[in-house]
């Protein structure tokens, strides 16, 4: 079991966040939302390109090892991030590195870091790198998609239609399913030893040394070159065809949902750990569909993004989502640290001096004109004061016995146990 101490590359992400947070707050900079950055309600992102440090301005993929650092691909160079720096391996500094054009990359239950690359794959074990070519049995171009099983047997696919498994430090060539592979092919490793696998013209199993077609003709409406797989977080599935996104688990879908009609040329889906699905799009932006609420979002360019061509959404262990681009650099959303409160929840008065919180965590404000009012269901309620001077509170505090305190300026203080009214005393 993994010691929850943080280690010292978690503290310094925690820290280099805290300290960016404290200094746009107290300085009025605007670190979190400068020209490199964008905000909505529901996130504040940031976007790292050429400008701030990048080799390239594309992201390709993305990991997080299990010492906190970020690694992602781009087509000038493998890059670490620590949370404050890149590093940056290319051929200069790692010489088994078959090319700087990094299209892939995966890190498995052993924490090998698996690098692909546009000529050829590298795995990173501890701290030493090697390269697999085909006396280590590769076949094919580089790599679409990685699947890896419960068990931890491993799974690649190219893009020239390879399907290969991994076993002994070994590659070894599945036979080809039927049909004619256009687009590349996505595979998914379930409990139980099957391999599921989708290309464009074929979705079935790898099992007992043959290929099996699970394609009933209600699961879909048409492949062309719009298909995606991905694994969903309860041991189910994530397929996507031209107009709906399916879970399954087996051959017979559990949930079907219609497609954005903007919902174009899919790249890859990722569910994050709140269960939306995440879509990123070659042409049309990131779409995302939330589960609970039953509806879909869409960010593009026009609203949120620094590029509408992406590739990758990948979530860290701080729950920050992260999207890579073709182009647009890499983008990390954020959920805003801060709520405002305003007239739209009846604080009736903006001037707020002081606040204190309950035993059962209920919120009190004391405003300057305003009296004192509690934060009850997300609406602030006023508590009346049996003297003008009790509006112009300057402190607050709410005591174990849940009495409130008020102190004023220049009238003394001002008293309110449970069930009456702010009396002076």
């Amino acid at each position: 079991m993994r010691d929850l101490t943080l280690n010292k590359n978690e503290k310094t992400f925690q820290c280099r966040r805290i300290i960016t947070l404290l200094v746009a707050l107290f300085t009025g900079s605007s670190l979190l939302t400068s020209s490199s950055a964008a905000t909505s309600g529901d996130y504040v992102v940031r976007t790292w390109e050429t400008d701030q440090g990048l080799p390239e301005s594309s992201a390709t993929s993305m990991v997080q090892d299990e010492d906190g650092f970020l690694w992602f691909g781009t087509f000038n160079g493998l890059v670490r991030f620590d949370g404050i720096g890149f590093k940056i391996l290319d051929r200069s500094n790692l010489a088994a590195l078959p090319s700087p054009a990094i299209v892939n990359l995966h890190l498995d239950q052993s924490k090998r870091l698996w690098v692909s690359t546009m000529e050829g794959l590298i795995i990173r074990d501890g701290n030493a790198w090697t390269r697999y070519d085909e006396g280590k049995g590769w076949k094919g171009n580089y790599i679409r998609h990685f699947a890896e099983s419960p068990d931890g047997t491993m799974y690649v696919t190219t893009f020239d239609g390879q399907i290969l498994e991994f076993s002994e430090d070994r590659f070894r060539a599945l036979p080809s399913p039927p049909g004619v592979i256009t687009e590349g092919v996505f595979a998914y490793a379930e409990t139980g030893g099957r391999l599921w696998v989708l290309d464009s013209e074929f979705f079935g199993t790898w099992s007992n040394g043959r290929w099996t077609e699970a394609r009933p003709a209600s699961f879909f409406s048409g492949l062309s070159t719009d298909y995606a797989l991905a694994p969903s977080n309860d041991g189910y599935a994530w397929l996507i065809d031209d107009k709906f996104l399916w879970r399954f688990k087996g051959a017979e879908p559990e949930e079907k949902i219609t497609l954005p009609p903007e919902c174009q040329k899919t790249w890859s889906i990722f569910e994050d750990s709140t269960g939306k699905v995440w879509i990123a799009s070659l042409a049309s932006g990131l779409f995302f569909y939330d589960r609970i609420e039953k509806e879909w979002g869409h960010y593009t360019s026009e609203n949120l993004l620094s590029q509408n061509s992406l590739r990758f959404v990948f979530q860290d262990k701080e729950k920050h989502l992260w999207v890579g681009s073709s182009g647009g650099g890499l983008m990390q959303f954020q959920e805003p640290r801060f709520s405002s409160y305003g007239i739209e929840r009846n604080l009736t008065e903006p001037r707020v001096k002081s606040l204190s919180a309950d035993p059962d965590g209920n919120i009190f404000t004391a405003t300057f004109g305003g009296g004192i009012q509690a934060l009850i269901d997300n609406t602030f309620q006023s508590i009346p004061s049996d003297e003008e001077e009790g509006n112009f509170p300057q402190s607050i505090l709410v005591d174990t016995e849940q009495r409130i305190w008020a102190g004023t300026l220049e009238h003394g203080l001002f008293q309110k146990a449970k069930n009456l009214s702010l009396i002076h005393i």
